[in-house]
């Protein structure tokens, strides 16, 4: 409890004054991604390291669908999809800001294979094939699973990818960069 106080204190005290220390403001900035994480409030996205400008012009092109994983509390213990030597580098996405009312949730363990799953009908709604619309969960399901997972696992275990796919809108959300 007491770093999230430290976090939150930096939080509040960043809007009630003006730090002129440039250092001090990116201190603060800094705690509130680790605030993200403790809260299970930020979601990442890893990006293969070939896909960085596909990615990046789609960010400026319009809404697309794409996915992300909700990491358990501290961000800690889980596995991200892709290869460390494909995709080394991700964003971090600060959930509150992302609008989830179509998006779709699956839990850890279940691969949904979202891109060969899922169709558009003449609107451009999104569609799930393949049945996985039949194993699909909640943010307050998805943030329990992982809370359990957490408290039943070794330091040492980790814990599957989960996927929450949905329309990002731009660079709405964006909070950071993790490698």
């Amino acid at each position: 409890m007491a770093v999230l106080d430290e976090i939150e204190t930096c939080h509040t005290e960043s809007f009630r004054r003006r730090a002129s220390d440039e250092a001090e403001q990116q201190s603060c900035r800094a705690d509130d991604v680790v605030s993200l994480f403790a809260n299970q409030q930020a979601c990442v996205k890893t990006v293969k390291n070939d896909d960085w400008l596909r990615f990046v012009h789609q960010l400026h092109s319009g809404p697309f669908r794409s996915s992300v994983t909700l990491p358990p509390p501290e961000g800690k213990r889980m596995c991200l999809f892709g290869r460390v030597s494909g995709g080394a580098v991700g964003v971090v996405f600060d959930r509150r800001a992302l609008d989830l009312s179509e998006a779709f949730i699956w839990p850890s363990g279940y691969y949904a294979k979202t891109e060969f799953n899922i169709s558009f009908d003449k609107n451009n709604n999104a569609e799930l094939t393949g049945g996985r619309d039949q194993h699909l969960v909640t943010i307050p399901e998805l943030m329990e699973t992982n809370r359990a997972a957490m408290a039943m696992g070794s330091e040492e275990s980790s814990i599957s990818y989960n996927e929450i796919n949905f329309m990002v809108q731009g660079p709405a959300g964006i909070v950071g960069v993790f490698a």
